[in-house]
């Protein structure tokens, strides 16, 4: 008995055996295609295929390996996305801080600034 990941990207593999569907019969069934090319423009020729087969089976949620696996790591992209954003901002904010200072609103503002943190009028002044 193999192993096999079924679920979420990350989730340690569980034990798998498959079995025949009349021996443990369920509604649903998964049906998995290789191909050696590009396997989005098969998608309509395999619904096809498999309507030939029995008219009554339903084809729903066609979807390749690719786009199976953007859908598992979106959560991580997204919060890797949100991690930059924030550490851009972060960065545009600092450098204002750093160089606000000395522009426009210098001078005084920046003497109060200094004595508020504890500086001495002796190293406040120019």
């Amino acid at each position: 008995m193999g192993t096999t990941i079924v679920g979420q990207i990350g989730e340690d593999p569980q034990p798998v055996a498959y079995l025949p569907m009349r021996q443990q019969y369920s509604p649903f069934a998964t049906l998995v295609v290789r191909t050696t090319g590009n396997p989005e423009p098969l998608l309509g020729a395999v619904r096809t295929q498999v309507q030939q087969l029995d008219k009554n089976l339903a084809f729903t949620n066609g979807q390749t390996v690719q786009q199976i696996l953007g859908q598992g790591l979106w959560a991580a992209r997204m919060g890797a996305a949100l991690l930059g954003l924030f550490g851009a901002l972060a960065l545009i904010l600092a450098s204002i801080g750093i160089y606000g200072g000395d522009g426009v609103f210098g001078g005084a503002a920046n003497e109060r600034n200094r004595a508020a943190h504890g500086a001495g009028r002796a190293s406040r002044i120019k």
